[in-house]
């Protein structure tokens, strides 16, 4: 059973991780509204928006996070974590639609000053506060995090590795006899990319690892979201900056070795991340 030095709750406004995160997740979405002024850039196929640094700063961090690098307590760290929320749901809805309609009959394309997307944008930086109210009113503010071993790392290579090769090669396998919206999550005719699904996961990932990340069932759950959702975005990040995310761009070189490349760098990174606090323990 994981210990805690610190069993003491604390009230929301009490709470600077918790006041960090939401704070973190508002500017976040208030200055991706503003950038759309100058962004996004659309160069040489590709759209590049505020969401790609995004994700690298949460796939970074979780991993940092996880492996003791950072800490859970550290305000800073989570302001910067809670931004990258921000401007990943901020452009979340209008990235989902920019694309016709798997199906015929789907929504038309709603821009990003939209009453949809702006909507949506509030949505989502309402439920994440929720969460993270949530989270703080039974939280553990000092925490003792399990240290990443050899077990995490293999399990993290067959996740990261594995899940990309299972990913490509599956679907190369019926791409060709089963329609895309027939192995696709479609809402409302438009398809909903596993990338998305990750970041999702990465977010629910951040608020156990932050405030229970000292008891046992939470660490794990916070272990396993994160490595599925950190394979869910590298397999896409570069991929979902293109002008058209089409079926046949998916299976392209380019979007192959992104994917190989970022999941094998957060995969290091973990591995040293562990290696090097193990070294600071033992000193």
């Amino acid at each position: 059973m994981l210990s805690a030095e610190s069993q003491t709750s604390q009230p929301i406004f009490d709470d600077p991780r918790a006041r960090s995160l939401i704070l973190g997740a508002m500017l976040g979405a208030l200055c991706t509204r503003i950038a759309s002024i100058l962004l996004p850039i659309e160069m040489y196929g590709f759209m590049l928006h505020l969401s790609l640094p995004a994700m690298v700063v949460l796939c970074v961090f979780m991993i940092g996070l996880l492996t003791g690098q950072q800490r859970t307590s550290d305000t800073s760290i989570l302001m910067w974590m809670g931004g990258a929320i921000g401007v990943i749901l901020d452009e979340t809805l209008w990235l989902i639609v920019r694309n016709p309609p798997l199906v015929s009959g789907g929504i038309e394309q709603v821009g990003y000053w939209s009453t949809a997307s702006l909507l949506f944008s509030i949505g989502g930086l309402l439920l994440f506060s929720i969460g993270v109210v949530v989270g703080s009113r039974s939280s553990e503010w000092q925490q003792i995090l399990p240290r990443i071993e050899t077990p995490h790392l293999e399990i993290a290579s067959v996740v990261l590795i594995g899940g990309l090769i299972f990913f490509h090669v599956s679907q190369a396998m019926i791409r060709h006899d089963i329609a895309n919206v027939d192995r696709s999550l479609v809402i409302l005719g438009y398809e909903i990319h596993h990338i998305v699904e990750g970041q999702i996961l990465l977010m629910i990932a951040l608020v156990l690892l932050v405030f229970a990340g000292g008891q046992e069932w939470p660490w794990r759950l916070a272990f396993l979201f994160t490595m599925v959702g950190v394979l869910f975005v590298a397999d896409e990040i570069l991929y979902y900056q293109l002008i058209d995310v089409s079926d046949d761009a998916y299976f392209g070189a380019m979007t192959i070795i992104s994917g190989g490349m970022t999941s094998t760098m957060l995969l290091v990174q973990m591995g040293l991340g562990s290696r090097r606090v193990g070294m600071q323990e033992k000193e």
